[in-house]
Order: C-alpha cells, then sequence, then structure tokens
C-alpha cells in the first residue's frame, strides 16, 4: 500500500538502519535492532518528518491512516506497557497535519487521533480535538468515552459509550464499548441501575 514511498536509509552509531514503513532492520545483520536503538531512529524520523525532509504529501489518505497505524503499533505494542513516544508522535502528526489538514471531519482519524492521545496521557487534548465531528462513528465515541473516563467524566462517558454500543449491531464490535462500561461501573455502578 505504501508503494509510494521507498525505504529510508538512517545512519546512527556509524551503522545503517533501513525503515521499510513498518519497522526498522540492521542492514549489517538483516535483524531488527533493539529498543533502545529503535527509540534513536524513531526520534531521528520524527525530526525529518516534522520538519518536511521527508515529503509525505503525495500520499492517499489511506495510506496515511496505514502509516499512522504502523507508526501507532511501533509506539505501543499490543499487550505491552511500553511506549515509544517518538512514534506516537509521529502518528499523532500525521493524523493531525496530513489527514485532518485534506479532510476534517474524517471520523475514523479522529477516532485514531483521540486513541493516540490517550496513549501520550494527554485525555483532556483528546477531547478538545475531536470534539467537532460531523459524523457519527461508534469508534469514535467510544475512544471519547475512554477519555472521559481517564478525566473521571463517568456521567458523560456514560452517555458516550451508550451512543456508541447502540450504533453497533454485531456483538464482537461492541467489545471495546463494553470494556468502557466496565471501567465504568467499577467506579459509578449507580449509573448502570
Amino acid at each position: 500500500m505504501l508503494d509510494k514511498l521507498k525505504p529510508l536509509i538512517i545512519e546512527l552509531d556509524n551503522k545503517k538502519y533501513r525503515w521499510n514503513w513498518v519497522r526498522w532492520i540492521d542492514l549489517k545483520s538483516f535483524m531488527e535492532p533493539p529498543v533502545i536503538i529503535k527509540l534513536k531512529l524513531n526520534l531521528k524520523l520524527k525530526e525529518s518528518i516534522v520538519n518536511k525532509e521527508i515529503d509525505l504529501s503525495n500520499l492517499e489518505i489511506s495510506e496515511l491512516t496505514t502509516l499512522a497505524s504502523n507508526f501507532k503499533d511501533e509506539g505501543a505494542p499490543e499487550n505491552s506497557s511500553f511506549k515509544d513516544m517518538a512514534a506516537l508522535e509521529i502518528s499523532v502528526f500525521i493524523i493531525e497535519e496530513l489527514i485532518l489538514t485534506k479532510n476534517p471531519e474524517d471520523s475514523a482519524a479522529l477516532s485514531v487521533l483521540c486513541s493516540l492521545l490517550r496513549k501520550v496521557n494527554k485525555p483532556k487534548e483528546a477531547l478538545e480535538k475531536t470534539k467537532s465531528y460531523k459524523y457519527q462513528n461508534a469508534a469514535l465515541f467510544t475512544s471519547r468515552a475512554a477519555a472521559m473516563c481517564d478525566l473521571e467524566l463517568w456521567e458523560e462517558a456514560h452517555n458516550e459509550v451508550a451512543r456508541a454500543i447502540a450504533m453497533v449491531s454485531d456483538i464482537k464490535d461492541k467489545q471495546e464499548g463494553f470494556n468502557v462500561v466496565k471501567r465504568i461501573k467499577e467506579v459509578r455502578l449507580d449509573l448502570y441501575k
């Protein structure tokens, strides 16, 4: 999907690494580098993207979304408490500066942005940046409800997650919403009586 982008080669400590827009590879060993090296590489990559030394403007929104998702996965791997803030910030930059500037009401991008800002401990900013959405989207409502939980806005979270769950018909797609409901019930069971 990211065919328009050539792999990047970045030198760090006299070694060369390739970013193929999914992961880093050490060009000498052809193995993925250790986490500490990836952190430094992502920081250099972030600076290059933010300073527009790497031009991503020719990518379609779907490609930018894939790229943002790749950085999100790099920055906060599933089942891990580890966070690479540079990778997460690249993802936020791609969504805010490259996707939402082209399509400010992209509810899928807003949903991912809300989730990312929560991952970098900015739930208030997540709510602020996603409050003026035009289209209703269950994933966005669920992510906003989780941000409200982060801020202990239990009644608001209850209302927002109820909207999300009501929009989805398949029980499997409601799981994220149910996770937020469980979180609310742990503190404010009275909201469900």
